[in-house]
């Protein structure tokens, strides 16, 4: 769950929007966008920031790659103005805003229309005319595609309309208020769980429980670095580990390894196991989803850990 939350609302997905367009050069607006990402980050989930990155230097030089992705894609209606301005939304908006902006994201910070058809090979969302660009597991460029309502089928969450999620069924829902019932087919929204009784399948949203609670499994506040002990049943603070170090049960404590891509990785069956770091861009990778994945933004291309490339018309 820690990785389908850093991946989903964490990573830093860059969506870009309308403003008006200024000289300032993308080195700078990816710059201060990168910075105010990040800080804001920081600021706002700490124990996430810790996860998935050692320094604010670190996330800034990872998102400056997503940026200039952005800014340098061919046919795209997104400037560095654009840039500039959703970076500076960002950092004003409220961090429970800031959580969920790329399931309901800012006006500053909502994709612009480009020219490129659907269909269309493309690497960021500003090329396409549907503000949408899909991508595949394992393919360097996507293709200009469409989100689609609720009860359509979906591959993730970003095949949905906005404020819609990819529910367990690959189907598009809206996910559930406080009170609402919930499953694996319908989840709750924001920072909200799903409470189930133990061994049960649908439950009801509930605000996460906190340190020291009692949990029955997703019920833990992951926002504030936490986690369910299965062993004692209580809400208690993960701790990170660099690569090299031991993960899963380690002396009654739950450790997750630090870093983009990182893994716990453990023989068959067992519940502890060694920190292995994020793939390294260049370096060899396996799109099968086990074991440690390519540090974010690059994707495992023909079983190479591969950089934004140029896409489109």
């Amino acid at each position: 769950m820690m990785k389908r939350l850093l991946g989903s609302g964490m990573g830093m997905l860059l969506v870009l929007v309308a403003c008006s367009s200024t000289s300032q050069s993308t080195a700078d607006a990816c710059a201060s966008f990168s910075d105010s990402v990040c800080n804001k980050y920081k600021t706002c989930f700490p124990e996430l920031f810790a996860a998935e990155y050692t320094s604010t230097t670190a996330c800034a030089a990872r998102q400056k790659i997503s940026c200039t992705n952005a800014l340098n894609a061919k046919s795209t209606a997104v400037t560095s103005g654009d840039a500039t301005a959703c970076g500076s939304a960002m950092s004003a908006a409220s961090c429970d805003k800031f959580s969920s902006f790329g399931r309901d994201p800012l006006p500053e910070c909502k994709p612009k229309a480009g020219p490129l058809a659907a269909g269309t090979a493309c690497q960021d969302n500003g090329q396409c005319a549907s503000s949408y660009c899909k991508f595949g597991t394992s393919s360097a460029c996507g293709a200009c595609g469409t989100r689609v309502a609720a009860g359509s089928k979906c591959d993730t969450s970003d095949d949905c309309e906005y404020t819609l999620v990819c529910g367990g069924n690959k189907t598009c829902v809206k996910p559930g208020a406080a009170g609402d019932t919930c499953s694996s087919d319908k989840p709750c929204g924001g920072t909200l769980v799903c409470k189930t009784s133990t061994g049960g399948t649908t439950g009801t949203c509930t605000a996460p429980a906190n340190a020291g609670e009692a949990c029955t499994g997703g019920d833990c506040n992951l926002t504030k670095g936490l986690f369910c002990n299965p062993q004692s049943a209580v809400c208690q603070l993960i701790k990170f580990e660099a690569p090299g170090a031991a993960c899963g049960l380690t002396g009654g404590s739950v450790t997750f390894c630090q870093g983009s891509g990182a893994s716990c990785e453990a023989a068959a069956g067992a519940t502890t196991g060694t920190c292995k770091a994020g793939i390294a861009d260049g370096a060899a990778c396996s799109a099968t989803g086990q074991g440690a994945s390519c540090q974010s933004p690059a994707r495992c291309v023909n079983s190479v850990c591969t950089l934004p490339t140029s896409c489109g018309g």
